[in-house]
């Protein structure tokens, strides 16, 4: 027997383990409204329907009767479909965009498509990526700021709501919006230490699991020095802007030398190849600018040295097996490394952007042959 609308919502708010209240409050409601829906004795507004589908996280088909089961199996099954095609090139990545914007059609309010149709259609809409889209930028970007707005205003996750508003600040500064930028920086929280994996490692005190405790600190720390590192490049790349050359080096150095006092007998993680850049190249193009060849070339020769020496000559390298620290030694992060991604990102490297003047150097030259022979 078919389900009322009204019934759909109650079946659908029980699943979520919500009260009539809670949900009205995630929706700006009072709960009698609530209580007419499920009760029948009235129907949600049109404008009503992304953000209660949003909140019970199902589709507004299935909210108004065109689907009997929950999408996620067709919404994992596009995903996959667009990851594979992520390892080619533009034309491949646009056909990926288009292949979840698709999906969005018929399930708007689906988090995982939006997140990750917002994702990659950043990367595709600013310039500054190897990604950049050219002719579709702009209209991708201006349906990126949409789909945004849309989980910022839906959205349950709160995780999801902030990396909205950082893909719009992102979008924004690149168009020259900027008082747009600064308004959605300003829902941002000003200290660091109001995280997720806090709140659970003091909890986990309390309770007196110490294990428990140990794995989210140790995680926590793993984000923090990550976010440290992207600090650290960022600022490094603001002193070179300035031609403040060797303020940024010390800056760069400062960083390498405390993750080197952190992992000092093993592998440190790769925190200085993050999102924002590798540590070791911005290193090398500050000591070029200062007219320090050599220094210049080892800082290359460091970068390249550390993936080859971490991959070694096994297939497949996970975070735990050469990386140690008290730190860190309980995070729960996944971090592994195939042979085939580690070709790809040297092979990056050696024709890094500015550094083309050393990079006929012969001891990049014999690192360059090293990774020549790796298979993959």
């Amino acid at each position: 027997m078919k389900l009322t609308m009204g019934q759909t919502i109650r079946r659908l708010r029980h699943e979520k383990n919500l009260t009539q209240e809670e949900l009205a409050e995630r929706l700006n409601l009072t709960a009698q409204a609530i209580s007419k829906w499920e009760n029948d004795a009235g129907m949600p507004d049109i404008s009503q329907i992304v953000p209660l589908a949003s909140v019970l996280e199902v589709s507004c088909d299935l909210l108004l009767g065109y689907n009997s089961s929950l999408p996620n199996d067709e919404v994992d099954s596009i995903l996959n479909s667009a990851q594979s095609l992520l390892s080619g090139g533009l034309d491949d990545r646009l056909a990926a965009y288009d292949l979840i914007r698709g999906g969005l059609n018929k399930y708007p309010c689906s988090p995982k498509l939006l997140m990750r149709c917002c994702e990659l259609g950043l990367s595709l809409s600013l310039p500054e990526n190897p990604d950049y889209a050219n002719e579709r930028a702009e209209e991708i970007g201006r349906d990126v700021t949409r789909m945004a707005k849309r989980i910022i205003a839906c959205s349950s996750d709160v995780n999801d709501q902030l990396r909205a508003r950082q893909i719009l600040i992102l979008l924004y500064s690149s168009s020259g919006q900027y008082d747009l930028a600064y308004n959605e920086a300003e829902h941002f929280p000003c200290r660091a230490d109001f995280t997720y994996l806090s709140a659970l490692a003091d909890i986990a005190a309390r309770e007196g699991d110490y294990e428990r405790e140990a794995a989210y600190r140790c995680t926590d720390i793993d984000y923090i020095l990550q976010q440290l590192e992207n600090e650290t490049a960022l600022l490094g790349k603001a002193y070179y802007n300035l031609a403040r050359y060797r303020d940024a080096i010390a800056v760069y150095k400062s960083f390498l030398n405390l993750t080197g006092a952190i992992f000092c007998d093993s592998y440190r993680p790769p925190y200085h190849d993050f999102d924002s850049g590798d540590l070791y190249l911005l290193l090398a193009e500050a000591y070029l600018a200062t007219g320090d060849h050599e220094n210049a070339v080892m800082s290359v020769c460091a970068s390249l040295e550390y993936w080859l020496e971490l991959l070694g000559d096994i297939d497949n390298v996970s975070r735990t097996d050469r990386i140690i620290s008290p730190l860190v030694s309980k995070s729960e992060l996944e971090m592994s490394f195939s042979r085939s991604m580690v070709k790809r990102r040297l092979n990056a490297k050696l024709v890094y952007p500015g550094l083309e003047a050393i990079m006929v150097d012969p001891l990049i030259g014999e690192l360059r042959r090293r990774v020549e022979r790796i298979d993959g």
